[in-house]
């Protein structure tokens, strides 16, 4: 769970307007969370908010780092493996959203945190209504408002122009985006961004990676978004190559303004 730090500077693409936004770094893990708070909410107190999200990563971490010394491969495999009795839950969900990916458990490590905080997050305080969490690109959000989250892709000219339009009705889920240009994420392909909507963002996360794997050349963009979308619980599929671009399902997109 090493890799080398990158600025995250594609956190400025984020319509934040509606959002309070702060960040946590715990070892290799580095979040950024915005809240969006209840109406009858009278405040925001970020020192609160810091130090209990801070203590969810560090759990969390514990927990695989401990799961990982009686099971490494878990941390290893690039194929999908099944989780031993006693795992913990996050662990397990790990390697279920792997299986059905067909990708190994790591590869939905930042999709599973980020998803395992805002869902603790919101569930520990009633006067929070919507959350973000990003998790080195891999993003869970439950909103009450509309939202835009632009796409990074390394050096493509279609980088940082274009945004996914995200309606509250469609959240909770995970928005996961694998690359070969970006970040310290194992991909076996060539793909400049291979992004998936899903339900959950353990599943958007691994099925993100599967979808990167595939595109070796521009010519894999079309039949490799169609070919993921056989995956039971993916609602879009979006991939960019150099100057060339191809989505399918779920994905509605829109200038970044």
């Amino acid at each position: 769970m090493t890799y080398i730090y990158q600025p995250r500077l594609y956190r400025r693409l984020f319509n934040n307007r509606d959002f309070h936004f702060f960040d946590v770094c715990i070892g290799e893990s580095d979040l950024c969370i915005g809240i969006e708070l209840a109406k009858s909410a009278s405040h925001f107190n970020e020192e609160i908010q810091v130090k209990y999200a801070a203590g969810l990563v560090r759990k969390l971490r514990s927990e695989l780092e401990k799961y990982i010394r009686s099971q490494p491969l878990f941390l290893t495999s690039l194929e999908p493996v099944e989780p031993l009795t006693g795992a913990p839950d996050i662990a397990v969900r790990m390697c279920l959203a792997a299986h059905i990916a067909g990708v190994g458990p790591m590869a939905a490590v930042a999709g599973a945190i980020a998803e395992t905080v805002g869902r603790a997050i919101l569930d520990h305080d009633k006067d929070i209504a919507g959350v973000i969490v990003e998790n080195g690109g891999d993003i869970f959000v439950k909103t009450t408002r509309p939202l835009k989250v632009g796409i990074s892709a390394g050096g493509s000219p279609l980088s940082g122009k274009i945004a996914l339009e995200i309606e509250p009705i469609d959240t909770p889920e995970g928005i996961c985006t694998s690359s070969a240009t970006v970040g310290h994420s194992l991909s076996l392909g060539n793909a400049d961004a291979a992004l998936i909507v899903a339900g959950d963002a353990f599943l958007a996360d691994a099925a993100a990676t599967t979808l990167g794997n595939m595109i070796r050349c521009k010519d894999d963009l079309s039949t490799s978004v169609n070919s993921i979308m056989k995956i039971k619980g993916i609602k879009g599929a979006l991939a960019v190559m150099g100057d060339k671009m191809s989505a399918i399902g779920q994905i509605k997109l829109v200038p970044v303004i």
